[in-house]
């Protein structure tokens, strides 16, 4: 197995950030007094969780904007040499299946190393990989992974990028979704995103069986990072991946008509009833191909998904979103698209979430935000499954959240309106800020969303 130094990358990571700073063609005026080491400090301590130290903050003209996110970005990169102890080599054909490890966090499973391939199939475009994440299912951890590995290589969607990684440990530990597990998946966006060679606006996830479950609770935890997410033989209740989510992403979930261990068929024509209404409902979004095959059981054709998948591509500044904030493993999202979560509505039971409505026209940002409390019905005992669920509306408690803006969201030289739940909470000019960045830069990681302008506002409260 190969092994991945520090050493190595840390000099591919540092020539990635020269490189991005002299392409920024930075004026040396402007430069004088911006101290990227500063920032990079500032980034570092936050990835470690820990406080994080001041840096010089400063107003930006539009015309600076571009320099800045460049500068942030390249300090960024310098902050993850540092804290990334594993990060990605530089792949090779797919079909010399180097293998690869990554460390889980210490003590958060039995074994903390996960195996992956990671490999290319066919000639990098001028913009970048499309990167696939493949989830292999749930038998025999070795077997499932060279069956996955085999599988990769043959769909028919080069030019790719592929990681496809093992399941650390078996029995209940079995999980994509574990919260030992996002740790990797965070760690492999940030890295596809510093590397330069992945498109940051064509990321899939996808998996067949247990790679189906997890994946299609990612599609809708991290919805905006992916231009599109496949499960394959699989299904979800939609507690656990509202599709709500999902507005600006290519979704597709396939399945054998006779497929009906934990019931598996019906979760995907649920799935696909549910798109169709949301989609209904807003005819531009939710893009979906879900079916089940004919005479089909568990082993279904797996080919549809990712041939469909690479046609589509993110859009990272959309005008309307829906992003239901659910726990995955008791892990919640910092923020969605340029909302944050400053501080949580108050939630009173489990099974009730916030739901945030977005919609972004001529300089208004109209956001609907109320609390929703899920009850099931239709229960399986022989699985111990609930198949539907029905969704109580409740009005919020207090909390605030901040919007990031930039000029593709708005106009930033004119005055912006914010509105929560039909009441008007801000208007005014917003200013460009070096801080904005950097905040923005931390919570997202995302070099698409450097946002240089925001605004915080309290959620009103609402009569019960």
């Amino acid at each position: 197995m190969k092994l991945i130094y520090l050493s190595t990358r840390y000099l591919f990571i540092r020539a990635i950030s020269l490189a991005l700073l002299l392409s920024a063609s930075l004026c040396a005026a402007w430069a004088a007094d911006f101290d990227k080491k500063d920032i990079a400090a500032h980034l570092l301590a936050r990835l470690q969780d820990i406080d994080a130290p001041r840096f010089a903050d400063r107003k930006l003209a539009a015309d600076d904007v571009a320099s800045a996110q460049q500068v942030v970005w390249a300090a960024f990169a310098d902050a993850c040499a540092e804290y990334d102890f594993d990060c990605l080599p530089m792949p090779d054909s797919l079909a010399a299946a180097h293998q690869y490890a990554w460390q889980l966090p210490d003590g958060s499973e039995p074994s903390t190393n996960m195996p992956f391939y990671f490999g290319t199939k066919g000639s990098k475009p001028d913009v970048g990989y499309p990167l696939f994440l493949y989830m292999h299912g749930s038998g025999e951890k070795s077997r499932e992974w060279s069956v996955g590995l085999g599988w990769c290589k043959y769909f028919n969607d080069s030019p790719s990028l592929y990681f496809i990684p093992q399941i650390p440990n078996m029995g209940r530990y079995y999980r994509w979704w574990h919260r030992s597990k996002q740790v990797v998946w965070q760690r492999l966006l940030r890295q596809a995103f510093i590397s330069g060679i992945v498109d940051p606006n064509r990321i899939y996830f996808f998996g067949i069986s247990e790679g189906a479950y997890g994946s299609q609770r990612m599609a809708s935890f991290y919805a905006d990072y992916l231009a599109g997410a496949g499960p394959i033989a699989g299904g979800e209740p939609l507690i656990n991946a509202p599709v709500e989510n999902l507005a600006n992403i290519a979704f597709t979930l396939t399945s054998g008509e006779n497929d009906t261990q934990f019931c598996r068929h019906i979760y995907t024509d649920i799935t696909r009833q549910a798109l169709d209404s949301m989609q209904t409902i807003h005819p531009s979004q939710y893009k979906h191909n879900v079916f089940l095959q004919p005479g089909r059981d568990h082993h279904c054709d797996y080919t549809y998904t990712t041939p469909w998948l690479a046609k589509h591509v993110r859009n990272p500044y959309p005008k309307h979103f829906i992003w239901e904030d659910f726990p995955m493993d008791t892990v919640y999202r910092r923020g969605f698209y340029n909302l944050q979560v400053i501080e949580r509505p108050e939630i009173t039971t489990d099974s009730t979430r916030t739901v945030y409505e977005y919609t972004a026209a001529d300089n208004v940002i109209d956001i609907k935000v109320h609390n929703v409390r899920y009850f099931g019905y239709d229960f399986v005992p022989m699985w111990e499954l609930i198949l539907h669920f029905g969704k109580e509306i409740q009005p919020t408690s207090e909390g605030k959240i901040r919007i990031y803006l930039n000029d593709q969201i708005a106009d930033l030289n004119r005055p912006v309106t914010i509105k929560i739940n039909g009441k008007k909470v801000f208007r005014g000019k917003v200013k460009r800020r070096l801080s904005n960045i950097v905040e923005s830069c931390a919570i997202y990681q995302d070099p698409t969303r450097l946002f240089p302008a925001s605004v915080t506002v309290k959620i009103p409260a609402q009569k019960h």
